[in-house]
C-alpha cells in the first residue's frame, strides 16, 4: 500500500481556499524510483454546477506526467504561475519528478518541452498510448503507482546494467544535487555562488541545467527564493510593515525592494503587501 506524505505542499499561493475546494495526497514512490519521482500525487474535487474555483501556484523545477479524465500528457517545467480552473467533478492523478531527474526516463533534453505539454505518445512512442490507458483503467491509487512503476522499470534499470546507462543517471544525479543544494541554501542568491561550490563553469553549469533540469540556474534560484517568499509573506503576523518587506528583500538576496517587488508581482500576480494582507 502506498505510503501517504503529510508535510505541508509548497508553491499553492492561497492554499486553505485550495483545501476548501480540493482534495489534495500525495504518495512516496518505491525503492525502485525514489532516485527519480518525488511523489506521486491526486487531486479531487466535487463542485456545485453553478461554481468555478481558480487555483494558482508557483511550480517548482519539475516535470510531471498527468492523467486527467479526458487526456493524459507529460508537463515540462512550468516557469510561470500556474492557473487552474475547476469545475463539476473531477480526479487527476500525477507523476512529480525529482529536479533532473526525468530525463532519463523521457531520454531527451528537458529544455526542449519546457512550458509545454506532450501527450504520451508523443513523448514514449506507441507504449505511451498503452501506458495512458493502462493507468486510466487502475481502480486505485496504488494499482495506478504500481502501473506507473511498470512502465519505467525496463528505462531505470539494475544498477550495474551498463557503463552508458550508469553515467547517464549520474550526470542527472549530479544536476539533481546542484538542484538540491540551491533550494535548501537560502544564502544562494546568484549562480556565481552555484559555480563557485560546485566548481563548474557557467557555460557548463547552463549546459546541464538546459539538459537535465529544464530551466537555467538564474531562474532555478529565483524560483525558489520567491517560493520561500510566498511562505514567509503567507505566514507574517497582522500588520507587517514595509520595512519588513524591504528586509525580506534583502535577505532572499536583492539589492533593493523594488526589483523583488517587480519580481513577486510578475510570478504570483499581487504586490508582497498585497499578497500578505490577502493571505490573512
Amino acid at each position: 500500500m502506498a505510503v501517504e506524505r503529510d508535510d505541508d505542499a509548497q508553491g499553492i499561493l492561497d492554499p486553505e481556499e485550495f483545501a476548501r475546494h480540493v482534495t489534495l495526497r500525495r504518495y512516496l514512490p518505491s525503492k525502485l524510483l525514489e532516485d527519480f519521482v518525488e511523489f506521486y500525487w491526486v487531486v479531487a474535487w466535487d463542485l456545485p454546477a453553478s461554481r468555478r474555483f481558480v487555483s494558482e501556484n508557483l511550480p517548482h523545477p519539475s516535470v510531471h506526467i498527468v492523467f486527467e479524465p479526458d487526456r493524459s500528457y507529460l508537463q515540462g517545467v512550468v516557469t510561470s504561475r500556474f492557473v487552474h480552473t475547476a469545475s463539476g467533478s473531477a480526479r487527476v492523478f500525477s507523476v512529480k519528478f525529482l529536479p533532473g531527474m526525468a530525463f532519463p526516463l523521457v531520454g531527451r533534453p528537458l529544455s526542449t518541452f519546457t512550458d509545454m505539454q506532450l501527450d504520451l505518445e508523443e513523448a514514449f512512442g506507441p507504449s505511451g498510448g498503452r501506458f495512458a490507458t493502462l493507468v486510466a483503467a487502475a481502480p486505485d491509487v496504488d494499482a495506478r503507482i504500481a502501473a506507473v512503476e511498470d512502465f519505467f522499470r525496463d528505462r531505470v534499470g539494475p544498477a550495474g546494467s551498463s557503463r552508458t546507462h550508469r553515467s547517464g543517471i549520474d550526470s542527472c544525479l549530479r544536476a539533481r544535487s546542484v538542484v538540491e543544494w540551491i533550494h535548501s541554501n537560502r544564502a544562494v542568491t546568484t549562480v556565481r555562488s552555484v559555480e563557485k561550490q560546485f566548481g563548474v563553469s557557467t557555460r557548463s553549469l547552463q549546459a546541464s541545467f538546459r539538459r537535465y533540469v529544464g530551466a537555467g540556474p538564474k531562474w532555478v534560484i529565483r524560483r525558489y527564493r520567491m517560493l520561500e517568499a510566498v511562505e514567509s509573506l503567507y505566514s507574517s503576523p497582522p500588520g507587517t510593515q514595509r520595512s519588513d518587506l524591504a528586509a525580506l528583500a534583502l535577505d532572499l538576496g536583492y539589492t533593493d525592494q523594488s526589483h523583488f517587488t517587480n519580481d513577486f508581482h510578475t510570478m504570483t500576480g499581487r504586490t508582497p503587501g498585497s499578497y500578505s494582507r490577502s493571505s490573512r
